[in-house]
């Protein structure tokens, strides 16, 4: 019982980085997107016309905005099994 207290506070520290840094690329991704939404790339000029380009850019930016919520849930139930007594239950259960 003497290591439960380091483990969960390791454990949290790294939930912690994992959304960060989670949150920090889907900031630098949709950013980057948005940077380059009015210009389609060379390499697709001739497959794509700009608008086509534009709603995949803006798509892309929904998706990922969306998953930013999807992270959080997750991160929730991760909780609610792990520190909320989620995985105690089951086990009582089995």
């Amino acid at each position: 019982m003497e290591n439960v207290l380091p483990v969960t506070q390791v454990f949290l520290l790294f939930l912690l980085v994992k959304s960060l840094i989670e949150a920090y690329l889907d900031k630098r991704h949709i950013h980057h997107i948005m940077a380059y939404r009015d210009q389609v790339p060379e390499e697709f000029k001739t497959e794509i016309t700009q608008g086509e380009h534009q709603k995949a850019a803006d798509y892309t930016v929904t998706k990922t905005r969306a998953g930013r919520w999807f992270h959080f849930f997750d991160t929730l139930i991760l909780l609610g099994w792990t520190m909320g007594g989620g995985l105690g239950e089951l086990d009582k259960l089995v």
